[in-house]
């Protein structure tokens, strides 16, 4: 291929595409790997009239064939660093991080690579006027350096241009492990610090892109009743309906002995029973304490008041009136994201700051892996930025009816990632 030039040309295009691999310029660069290389230009360019260069990603192509020797559950979002980009503002730091992707998506395992295309690129401005070469390097989230072995060598394609079409704009990458800063951080609310404090009053915000963890799924919501102090527990989300409900509850009490067995759980015209049997052989007038749980009453069909105790009789019966099957059913296949980085709008007929709509395949089985579910918007709400200094991002996933959503993950560090894109108002 020859050696660097050391004159440069002036560039007089308004943009051009190039196809960077990692296995060019081998005689210069023979260091080069598949997550770390450097390729250089057929000629050596200056922008014209002092005009920075910005660089857009486009599509990357990378091997997933080391996924058959390697556990999935580590398999995570993969970041793009361009070293002669100006830094960005990534996180609670500075990087060189030009946008990022799910590694791999599923359905691509077979073909042993992945292929993915930027749907919401961002023009990134060099920090250098004169450009020979360019220098990518592929990390994980936490922009630690990954090893790719096998399979075809990376290709990355590119747009650079010295004309911005667009307005300024900016991304910023928001996770939520900050244990050190921000220890009461959860999956579904957290707060993300920014590198530097921020004030955007011109400037407008929308969600790029949404990684949650592989093992991600709803926390369970458990129901107890205890029964002259004997406590029986249940998990609300592996119950399908009420009528499974019941048959769970009756299969648990009978198994507790003949004197808690007296105890019926029955459902007739959408109300659900409870009922104190009296027993033919042992007759008894003694009452029966029962104390339910809040999550039990409402799962019932009713929210009992005060502790939701029950004193029941031999013959009594207790009704449940409401539609217990509504809060029996499965978790909202969409979750609502609010961010105190927007100004004030309405959701729910109340005011809120909600940012974006989230579809969500959540892992109900917790014993079955699955890949970070990466979700990507195919056009963007851009949403005012809030009138106020920024210094953190506060993230808060709730319901549609506007009730917090519960997450949990196996493990501790596993963390939910959040790419905004910020641009000046248009």
């Amino acid at each position: 291929m020859g050696r660097r030039n050391s004159c440069y040309c002036t560039w007089h295009l308004s943009n051009m595409y190039i196809c960077l691999t990692s296995n060019a310029n081998e005689d210069i660069y023979p260091e080069n790997t598949r997550t770390n290389f450097t390729n250089r230009l057929p000629s050596s360019w200056t922008s014209k009239d002092g005009k920075p260069f910005y660089l857009t990603l486009k599509t990357i192509f990378i091997s997933t064939a080391d996924l058959a020797f390697q556990d999935i559950s580590q398999v995570n979002y993969l970041k793009v660093h361009v070293f002669e980009l100006e830094p960005q503002r990534f996180d609670q730091k500075f990087n060189h991080c030009a946008g990022g992707f799910q590694y791999p998506p599923k359905q691509e395992l077979v073909a042993n690579y992945c292929c993915y295309n930027f749907l919401h690129p961002t023009k990134l401005p060099l920090r250098y006027q004169h450009l020979d070469k360019l220098h990518i390097r592929i990390t994980n989230n936490e922009d630690e350096d990954i090893e790719i072995k096998l399979g075809m060598q990376t290709i990355l394609w590119i747009e650079l241009t010295t004309e911005m079409t667009q307005q300024d704009q900016f991304t910023i990458c928001c996770s939520s492990f900050h244990p050190n800063l921000f220890p009461g951080n959860t999956l579904n609310n957290f707060s993300s610090p920014l590198p530097t404090e921020l004030y955007l009053p011109a400037y407008e915000v929308a969600m790029l892109n949404f990684i949650h963890p592989p093992f991600m799924k709803e926390k369970d919501r458990i129901i107890w009743v205890s029964i002259n102090g004997r406590k029986i527990e249940w998990n609300l989300n592996k119950m399908r309906n009420t009528a499974h409900m019941l048959a769970e509850i009756k299969n648990d009490i009978e198994s507790h002995g003949t004197v808690i067995n007296r105890l019926k759980f029955s459902t007739n015209d959408g109300q659900v029973y409870i009922e104190r049997i009296s027993h033919p052989k042992v007759p008894t007038k003694r009452p029966m304490r029962i104390e339910i749980s809040p999550d039990f009453s409402k799962a019932m069909g009713q929210t009992l008041k005060g502790q939701g105790v029950i004193i029941l009789m031999p013959g009594e019966r207790i009704t449940f009136e409401g539609q217990p099957d509504v809060y029996l059913s499965l978790p909202y296949p969409v979750t609502f994201l609010h961010s105190s980085a927007i100004a004030t709008n309405v959701c729910n007929g109340q005011y809120g700051n909600l940012l974006e709509c989230i579809p969500l395949k959540l892992d109900m089985e917790p014993n079955i892996p699955t890949f970070t579910t990466f979700y990507e918007p195919q056009s963007l709400t851009f949403h005012p930025v809030a009138n106020r200094p920024i210094s953190s991002i506060n993230f808060d996933f709730k319901n549609p009816d506007g009730s917090s959503r519960n997450f949990t993950s196996s493990n501790p560090a596993d963390s939910i990632i959040i790419n905004l894109l910020f641009r000046r108002k248009q």
